[in-house]
């Protein structure tokens, strides 16, 4: 026991042995030979860890993640052992260069003790890419059946949209024009069926709005959020409407984004806001713009409208959602979700009663630090 205490107290004591040149014939060839080898190996088992850490670090989601960081210090230990190699060419700090081995030695039995119950899992992971690659080609044929639908159902609203029209117009001429010939009986039933001939109208221009933007390609160009909102409200409501814009510190001035479909998505949310003044009354009272998180890929911008409650109206409803789903306005709130989701976000409502105040949450991504295609964003 105390030789090897002795071992590790004198661990870089080299008395007691010859430099590796002067021990045996060596030859200067062989000599550079080994220290050259060694050193070469020692400088690739040091990138290997690095290369295998810098992986871990930029995809912390990998499996078996701690598994390759112990690969790592085994690879790290038998790198500087081959380094003492080298290095007793020299000085014969044989203690140390023993200790080592024994430091690589455990090192190396916690690597093997550690795979065995990783191995079974490991044999999984074919298995798992293969799932990946039927569940990619399965969505990417959902999405092509969709758009296949979505086509045809653009296509039939294109084709029904001019006679309905038609109708429309007809039943409403005859109404204006002929009320007093008509039966009050058959007048009514004019009435009525024109009503819904509207309906149906609406309907189907909402059909091609939908598919539209669905169609529509991301265009990612730089634009200013701020700007954009005031202008697409003061271009929609009367001078006589009143906010406050705040922006936060943390809200970038500029941002990646398609500022075509982020000014339809603020326009049906205006329109929202003007239909639903009628019937709920409340009023915009501010719009904050700020930076809901940041990450080395990717920003989320999130502009939040508060909305000052005028009647009680909105106390009675538990759910918000219940009350701003009504049929004037949830097409227009409708559309402006299905942008925001194209642009990976979306909208969402929080109530404030004890603030008499509704907030309307709009979330979506700022693509200026990462690459983003046209198939990540649908």
């Amino acid at each position: 026991m105390s030789e090897i205490s002795n071992i590790f107290f004198r661990a870089f004591d080299s008395s007691g042995f010859p430099a590796r040149w002067y021990c045996g014939t060596w030859s200067s060839a062989l000599g550079w030979l080994h220290i050259i080898a060694d050193s070469l190996i020692f400088i690739a088992y040091m990138a290997i860890p690095f290369i295998l850490l810098y992986f871990i670090w930029r995809r912390p989601s990998i499996p078996f993640n701690k598994i390759i960081i112990l690969f790592a210090a085994f690879i790290i230990c038998c790198g500087t052992g081959h380094l003492l190699e080298a290095v007793i060419f020299w000085n014969p700090i044989y203690r140390f260069a023993g200790i080592w081995k024994f430091i690589t030695a455990m090192v190396s039995l916690a690597t093997v003790v550690a795979l065995i119950p990783i191995i079974p899992r490991a044999l999984t992971v074919p298995e798992i890419f293969a799932s990946n690659s039927n569940l990619k080609a399965a969505l990417k044929s959902i999405n092509n059946l969709r758009e296949e639908q979505e086509n045809i159902a653009c296509n039939i609203a294109h084709f029904l949209k001019e006679p309905v029209r038609a109708l429309n117009y007809r039943l409403s001429t005859i109404l204006s024009e002929k009320t007093e010939q008509i039966p009050q009986s058959i007048n009514k039933d004019l009435v009525q069926l024109r009503n819904q001939g509207e309906k149906l109208h609406k309907m189907i221009e909402q059909i091609v709005v939908h598919t539209n933007i669905i169609s529509m390609n991301i265009e990612l160009q730089a634009t200013n959020i701020t700007s954009l909102i005031k202008e697409t409200i003061q271009s929609m409501t009367p001078k006589s409407w009143e906010y406050e814009l705040t922006v936060c510190d943390t809200a970038p001035e500029t941002i990646l984004a398609d500022s075509r479909l982020l000014t339809i998505a603020i326009e049906h949310i205006v329109n929202w806001m003007m239909l639903s003044s009628q019937s709920l009354e409340f009023q915009l009272e501010s719009i904050l713009l700020d930076l809901g998180k940041e990450e080395l890929s990717q920003r989320e911008i999130k502009v939040v409208f508060n909305f000052a409650k005028v009647s009680k109206l909105l106390n009675q409803f538990p759910n918000v959602d219940q009350v701003f789903s009504s049929k004037d306005t949830e097409q227009s709130l409708s559309i402006a979700n299905r942008i925001f989701h194209r642009l990976g976000g979306g909208v969402r409502f929080a109530h404030e009663p004890n603030k008499n105040r509704v907030q309307l949450v709009a979330l979506f991504k700022d693509c200026t630090l990462n690459t983003v295609t046209n198939e990540t964003l649908v």
